[in-house]
């Protein structure tokens, strides 16, 4: 079976890594010189845009915020789609962060959203945000969602996007030089936020980037079968490894996902490349059925050395 995995384009990659080093140690340079703790931009999505506040301290999404107004261009484009055709009654965000998806959500659908972000550095930033776009209608809540409703203690990265609960994931960056702060925070599960939207009839939407932690808070759920949710998950195959993606597909193929699009991103956005990247299979439509059967030849190690990928799934 041919690899789902777009062909590695190396010289490209190269010089586009030389080229963002470059833009990026000038805008390093200019951002020492701001006297403040962070700063405000717009970002442009088409005819629309958001204000989104930018800290200087998280060395993460908004450094790369800081230079370019899209990040994961290639899904966010799909996101942007899949809103505008499809009239979500509500959405339910997992890993809300400073909420550049929350904010995209807000401009290109009329659903209720629920934005969930356990780090209490990036949920201030989310509540700015939200004030900045008078979205006071959208509901931010500072917990974590997992298998069980306790007191479970969270990893807070420099890069605040790699924050996470998976305790493996973030002794392995330790591991790599990366620091952590660890915090508490309350637990809740899925099906605690599901069963706030009892009506099975109405359509909704869950997002999630949990940091290799969507396969413990999907296989908790017992109403996911239920509901006709559809899913966006950074599905984050080189934490999960093997074993444990095989077991999150099979356990979404039996809560009756039938087909998924899959898109891998570029690590930078269009305007961080001197040399565009093919399209060629980063975009692909499969059914569960064949993506569960090529992970099912696939190396462990392979899928451990190579990037994950945005998973999109419904029922239909």
């Amino acid at each position: 079976m041919l690899s789902i995995w777009p062909n590695d384009e190396k010289l490209k990659q190269f010089l586009n890594r030389l080229l963002r080093k470059m833009r990026r140690l000038k805008l390093d340079s200019s951002l020492a010189d701001v006297d403040a703790a962070g700063i405000v931009k717009f970002l442009k999505f088409g005819k629309q845009k958001a204000k989104i506040y930018l800290p200087i301290e998280d060395t993460g999404l908004s450094k790369q915020l800081h230079f370019s107004s899209l990040r994961e261009w290639r899904s966010t484009e799909y996101f942007i789609d899949l809103l505008t055709n499809k009239n979500y009654d509500h959405i339910v965000d997992l890993g809300a962060n400073l909420g550049y998806f929350v904010l995209i959500e807000s401009l290109f659908s009329k659903a209720k959203i629920i934005a969930i972000e356990p780090v209490k550095f990036n949920f201030d930033i989310l509540k700015i945000n939200l004030s900045l776009n008078y979205l006071d209608e959208i509901d931010a809540r500072n917990v974590a969602v997992g298998r069980t409703n306790t007191t479970v203690s969270i990893y807070e990265f420099g890069q605040k996007n790699w924050s996470t609960v998976n305790l493996e994931h973030a002794n392995l960056l330790k591991s790599k030089g990366y620091k952590a702060n660890e915090q508490k925070v309350e637990q809740i599960t899925l099906d605690n936020l599901l069963s706030e939207f009892p009506d099975k009839q109405k359509t909704g939407l869950i997002r999630m980037d949990v940091e290799g932690f969507e396969l413990e808070i999907i296989t908790a759920s017992s109403l996911l079968k239920s509901f006709n949710y559809d899913l966006f998950i950074e599905f984050h195959s080189n934490i999960l490894g093997k074993s444990k993606s095989l077991e999150l597909l099979n356990h979404l193929k039996k809560c009756g996902y039938k087909q998924s699009v899959i898109v891998f991103n570029e690590e930078f956005s269009k305007e961080e490349q001197i040399l565009d990247y093919e399209n060629h299979r980063r975009v692909q439509n499969l059914s569960l059925d064949d993506l569960i059967n090529y992970f099912d030849i696939v190396s462990d190690q392979f899928l451990r050395n190579n990037c994950g990928f945005e998973l999109f799934l419904n029922k239909l």
